[in-house]
């Protein structure tokens, strides 16, 4: 999760208020042309590409012969100010844009971000909100410029990136009596907006797909069959970071009947922290996942994918006791990706070393 601040009109794009996601989870899958896959007692999958984009394209594929594919959410372990000096490995987010993003901008549509707007609106409750998940989060300052470069990248290619919007009632909500924030609050919270930002996207998108396939043959008159322009955001690009972003999905009409408008059928992508896009969470977290709802709701037609820097998850004694990992540590050899399937429509992306 991250917060966008709305900026003064002065800054290029304002600044993006790196925030939060308090917990990880997993999720896994592949073939390269390398060995086959390994698959252990636990019925877990590894395999071995010479790209992340190699091991992307052998998901997607797989999930696509398997169920289909409506909606892919992407989970990070998060990047920190610890883990982001000068030299340190490469972040998530940052591999996700360069690396990722051109696998899956042909096929997408929309892609919704774990961000929120603050605006200053709210007084000091939003205030005191947005300063105590930046302490505890220790999400670095580069996150919001790759988050920048991730909007624009998404608008330049023809998906529309979404993010969420935090009324003043919500930050009210979230705070405890004490002033601290309530981050069981805020966690279930997000999933909920996440989740029906998600609902209102699927639904707006497939609108125009069931109304050219009800609707007869007509006589279109000149520019008649032309998209309708984008909604434009009352600040301009360069003015707010918010501004490349629609708070609500604004599906173009079909060119015709009888071809599908260029929405139709498309992804709707997802990129948060690795918790809520979970489809078998711990029956603990089970409240701040719309993993299980999205795969019900687009009929199997899920899939999540986590993506881990190795220089990240090793330091964390809680991913070395995976049951994925060790055959991980065998296995992989420097500049290979490793994909793990921990079940149908569940994996893991493990990048290779790479150093900012």
């Amino acid at each position: 999760m991250t917060a966008l601040r709305a900026a003064p009109r002065r800054q290029t794009l304002g600044r993006l208020t790196g925030l939060l996601l308090l917990f990880c989870s997993l999720g896994f899958d592949t073939a390269w042309a390398g060995p086959p896959p390994v698959a252990a007692a636990t019925g877990i999958e590894l395999s071995l590409h010479s790209t992340p984009a190699d091991a992307l394209t052998s998901v997607l594929g797989r999930a696509e012969r398997e169920t289909g594919l409506g909606v892919v959410a992407f989970g990070e372990y998060h990047q920190t100010n610890a883990t982001a000096k000068k030299g340190a490995p490469v972040s998530s987010l940052r591999r996700f844009s360069g690396e990722l993003f051109g696998v899956l901008s042909p096929r997408a549509s929309d892609i919704v971000l774990e961000t929120w707007i603050t605006d200053g609106n709210c007084g000091k409750q939003e205030t005191t909100a947005v300063a105590k998940v930046e302490k505890t989060t220790e999400r670095p300052q580069n996150t919001e410029n790759e988050l920048v470069t991730l909007v624009k990248q998404a608008k330049a290619a023809g998906v529309q990136p979404h993010i969420l919007r935090l009324s003043c009632d919500d930050y009210k909500g979230i705070l405890a009596d004490d002033g601290q924030v309530d981050f069981e609050k805020l966690l279930g919270l997000l999933t909920s907006l996440l989740h029906k930002k998600i609902a209102a996207i699927a639904a707006a998108r497939s609108r125009p797909a069931a109304a050219a396939a009800a609707s007869p043959a007509t006589v279109e008159t000149a520019g008649t069959g032309s998209p309708a322009p984008a909604k434009t955001p009352t600040a301009p690009p360069t003015t707010n970071p918010a501004s490349a972003v629609e708070a609500a999905p604004a599906p173009p009409p079909p060119a015709s009947p009888a071809a599908p408008p260029s929405t139709a059928g498309k992804l709707i992508l997802v990129y948060g922290g690795g918790l809520h896009n979970d489809l078998q969470p711990r029956a603990e977290l089970a409240a701040y996942t719309f993993g299980p709802k999205v795969l019900d709701e687009q009929k199997g037609r899920y899939l999540e994918i986590d993506l881990y820097v190795p220089e990240y998850i090793e330091r964390d004694p809680s991913m070395i006791k995976e049951p994925w990992f060790a055959l991980y540590k065998k296995r992989v050899r420097p500049g290979q990706t490793a994909v793990v399937r921990r079940q149908q429509g569940s994996y893991i992306i493990v990048f290779p070393r790479r150093r900012g």
